[in-house]
């Protein structure tokens, strides 16, 4: 049962992990090696990719020297779905400050979606594919969107199992969580728990990651959660940076058929070449809306949704995270 809830399972993690383990790749000189591996990668098809012929006045922003690439986790409920993209993180890489970034916009963000009648953000790419997407985040949040990756879930356990696990501090609620709870009460939503975990730092196994990555079931729900995928993120990111290159071509091999991206070999190749050069001042992280951007309300037809109050504070403040050095992080991001 474990098995086929795994396979069900689908995350934006593994988009992330399967561009580092890229990137150390690259830099360790595997060039050759990686020009064969990355002919296995998937690309989007007609469908995925969707087509938009609308044409609007945007306020999007496009900063040189700046690479915006989007992580989708896909919810497909068939091979037919396109799905929601229930996960949704710009990962950017500013080669004029040299630090990389992480930002979660949250899914059920209330946007206006061209061509459509506003809804959830995570509505966008199941009714027109990436490029609806990328229009969406563009005319909302102002960001251009240069590059996209888009996975499932299979796989994410694997590679974590084949790091040895990584190291993520959980407080008292997410140990009990990890644990089953002390009825019992968690232990149908773990993939294959109860976990042997305390309160501070444990190593945690593919499974039990995943599972941390993926609850809502306590703290603030969507909001921790977000900041506990982008922590996994980070950890992956930490361990990769310590593993020889016959271990980080064994990982690649074992993730490189399920991700499936617009970008091309040498595109990749530039990318990983850049942010490698960036590994040792680590990754910001902040979720999108912060805490004193939003409102909760109930939308008829669409349900509980976050509205946010001000698009031009909401902007503003993405793009200095995205473009400007790092100052003090605003209420609702981490500094990781």
């Amino acid at each position: 049962m474990a098995n086929k809830k795994r396979h069900k399972k689908r995350s934006g993690l593994r988009v992330l992990l399967r561009v580092l383990v890229v990137i150390i790749i690259l830099a360790a000189g595997a060039v050759a090696f990686l020009g064969y591996q990355l002919s296995k990668l998937g690309t989007f098809s007609t469908e995925e990719m969707g087509s938009t012929d609308i044409e609007t006045e945007s306020i999007t922003t496009s900063v040189k020297g700046v690479c915006n690439i989007l992580l989708i986790g896909q919810d497909n409920r068939s091979d037919d779905d396109t799905g929601r993209s229930d996960t949704m993180i710009i990962f950017s890489i500013n080669q004029n400050t040299n630090q990389m970034s992480m930002v979660s916009l949250m899914r059920d963000t209330y946007v206006e979606i061209p061509g459509y009648s506003a809804r959830k953000l995570n509505a966008a790419y199941s009714l027109g594919g990436v490029s609806l997407l990328d229009e969406t985040i563009a005319q909302n949040y102002g960001v251009v969107i240069d590059y996209n990756v888009a996975i499932d879930f299979e796989g994410f356990i694997d590679v974590i199992d084949t790091l040895g696990g990584v190291d993520i501090e959980l407080n008292e609620e997410e140990a009990n969580y990890l644990q089953g709870g002390e009825n019992g009460e968690y232990l149908s939503y773990l993939t294959d728990g109860p976990y042997d975990v305390t309160v501070g730092v444990n190593r945690l196994s593919g499974a039990a990651a995943l599972d941390y990555a993926r609850t809502r079931k306590v703290g603030q729900y969507d909001f921790e959660r977000t900041q506990r995928q982008r922590n996994v993120i980070t950890s992956v990111f930490n361990e990769l940076k310590t593993q020889s290159v016959v271990s980080l071509l064994s990982i690649y091999n074992s993730i490189a058929d399920d991700l499936t991206t617009d970008m091309t070999a040498l595109q990749i190749a530039g990318v990983g070449l850049s942010a490698y050069g960036m590994k040792d001042n680590g990754i910001l992280s902040y979720r999108l809306p912060t805490d004193d951007m939003y409102s909760n309300q109930s939308i008829s037809g669409i349900g509980s949704v976050l509205v946010i109050n001000d698009w031009d504070y909401a902007r503003e403040t993405l793009a200095g995270w995205l473009y400007d050095a790092p100052e003090d992080t605003a209420d609702g991001a981490e500094s990781e």
